[in-house]
């Protein structure tokens, strides 16, 4: 059938070259002897007709192809995707995270996101791996930690719950964080009076251990016509979890002349003179009873006489538990109880 190619004559071998070798009209070696792809491998050798890159002899390369056609062979690293990133082993630099890969963006996580050897901020700038928070002035990034407000709250507020998403979600009250923070320049509630029964409510929140909040108020003993009703009485109505302590001094702050009537309190400090007078129990902190006297124009010498007990009062609140954004409700009154 061609007298110029020894490769073909009847009853010759049909070969894989293109050729109709038996002169049976047909090159027809099974699989076929075209060539699909134009990579110059007939498709009885070549293992994807459909692909120029896949051809016996070929050069392996990181495609996920099976280049040469050799199943034993592959790119160095492999050409697998184990973690599932869309990257392949043999261009991934961990092919067991599928937050590293060639072409991703780089996080705070303290991992080389996109395979180029530089991790988090030594590539980009803090402030656009971790964007500020609310009530934050910067954020940092804490590398495998992610990113974090650090100590970069905005005055007054708190960052808690260590979520960053939120920042530092919670504010102090009273604020200023100074209103208040020491005795000098205590809250003024202003005037409790004992015949009025005078009672005030306050509210607040030291978030964190070292935050004292300090109010005073002064306690009148009205003029007595019946006997005393003076009774100063400081109560928290709401102590969450048990976090706040109150102290409490009369007549001045600590150093300054006051007498401490209660430490580290929890729940209910009292001074007060509207029980009767006993023959014992008389004392600066506990004073004599005078539920039973008579005013100075009512002399008798069958009555107790009525003193005048007015006094001013500073209460100390702060917090001895874990930090917490939960307030405090504090009633101060006289002569309610």
């Amino acid at each position: 059938c061609n007298d110029n190619d020894g490769q073909n004559f009847p009853g010759n071998t049909e070969k894989c070259d293109g050729k109709d070798n038996n002169c049976n009209g047909l090159a027809d070696y099974p699989g076929g002897e075209v060539d699909n792809d134009g990579d110059g491998k007939y498709s009885c050798v070549d293992c994807n007709d459909n692909d120029p890159q896949v051809y016996p002899g070929n050069t392996e390369k990181c495609d996920g192809k099976d280049n040469d056609c050799n199943p034993a062979t592959w790119a160095s690293g492999g050409e697998n995707d184990n973690d599932g990133d869309g990257s392949l082993s043999c261009a991934d630099c961990n092919d067991n995270d599928p937050q590293n890969y060639p072409g991703n963006s780089e996080k705070c996580d303290g991992k080389d996101n996109n395979c180029n050897v530089i991790i988090d901020q030594a590539e980009v700038p803090v402030n656009i791996l971790c964007p500020t928070p609310p009530h934050a002035t910067s954020a940092v990034c804490n590398g495998g930690l992610g990113c974090g407000v650090g100590n970069n709250c905005a005055a007054n507020w708190y960052d808690l719950d260590g979520t960053f998403s939120n920042g530092c979600e919670c504010q102090a009250q009273p604020s200023p964080v100074n209103t208040g923070s020491v005795c000098s320049s205590a809250i003024n509630i202003g005037t409790l009076s004992d015949v009025a029964q005078t009672t005030v409510t306050v509210n607040g929140n030291a978030p964190v251990s070292g935050r004292d909040i300090w109010y005073t108020f002064n306690a009148t003993d009205d003029t007595d016509t019946n006997g005393d009703e003076y009774h100063m009485d400081v109560r928290f109505l709401t102590n969450p979890g048990n976090t706040y302590r109150m102290d409490v001094y009369r007549g001045g702050c600590s150093g300054s002349g006051g007498i401490q009537i209660a430490s580290a309190e929890s729940s209910i400090t009292d001074w007060k003179t509207d029980f009767n007078r006993t023959s014992t129990g008389c004392s600066g902190i506990t004073p004599c009873g005078e539920g039973n006297c008579h005013p100075a124009s009512n002399p008798s010498s069958s009555w107790n006489f009525c003193n005048n007990n007015t006094s001013t009062f500073y209460v100390r609140i702060y917090n001895v538990g874990a930090p917490t954004c939960s307030a405090y409700s504090l009633q101060l009154s006289n002569g309610k109880y």
